[in-house]
């Protein structure tokens, strides 16, 4: 595989988005008909292409189907990403995103092959929305509209505890998935991803947590009522 991943269209969130994967060590092709774009870019990624996206002997030349995953972000040419959605799914490609401005364009979009619509302001807005429902969560994970993942340091009366008698699940219907224990949180045998109820909680645990937006950001409250 040449390229990991591929975005084919430089909008601003296109652009972003290609800069912030090879930053974080992907290999990443871009391809736009703006020179101007692809020139500014052009330093940044593993490669950038100004040619037509649309046109699915560039598309082959470049092994885009092969990609590991595929971003159109050519929000203003609706019949176009279609056209290319539906080429890079009949190539076998499963993991399309495509951005659109509308929900019936992305409902549109996915009935050709996109894995995910995308657009960028409601996500924006939606993870933001959360940050300020749930300040001290440490990390998270938006799912989709309104199911959200977390990472919650084990509180000091948490500790000595079990699962069980802390029982988040019925009193603010939150779910533990997982328990990331030890000194080093990112080593990936310190992840208890099937914990017991009976697990006893230390102090420099911490919990995986999933629910709903709206439970999160009340049981975040019900944590510090005075924040």
């Amino acid at each position: 595989m040449k390229h990991e991943y591929a975005i084919l269209g430089l909008s601003t969130f296109g652009e972003t988005l290609a800069m912030e994967l090879e930053k974080a060590g992907g290999r990443v092709i871009v391809v736009d008909r703006n020179s101007n774009r692809v020139q500014k870019i052009s330093d940044l990624v593993s490669q950038a292409v100004c040619a037509n996206a649309q046109d699915e002997e560039i598309l082959e030349e470049l092994d885009i189907a092969e990609c590991r995953s595929v971003v159109v972000a050519m929000p203003n040419y609706f019949h176009s990403v279609v056209l290319i959605t539906h080429y890079l799914h009949k190539k076998g490609q499963d993991r399309i995103y495509v951005q659109v401005t509308t929900d019936e364009e992305g409902e549109a979009i996915k009935a050709v092959g996109a894995y995910r619509s995308i657009i960028p302001d409601v996500d924006v807005g939606l993870r933001m929305a959360g940050e300020l429902l749930a300040p001290g969560t440490m990390d998270r994970l938006l799912l989709n509209g309104n199911l959200a993942m977390s990472r919650l340091a084990c509180r000091e009366e948490w500790a000595g505890k079990t699962l069980r008698q802390l029982n988040l699940r019925k009193k603010h219907e939150v779910n533990v998935i997982a328990i990331l224990s030890g000194e080093n949180l990112n080593d990936p045998e310190s992840i208890n991803l099937t914990p017991d109820p009976d697990t006893i909680l230390d102090k420099e645990d911490a919990l995986i947590v999933v629910a709903t937006v709206s439970n999160l950001a009340t049981f975040q409250r019900d944590l510090n009522p005075s924040a």
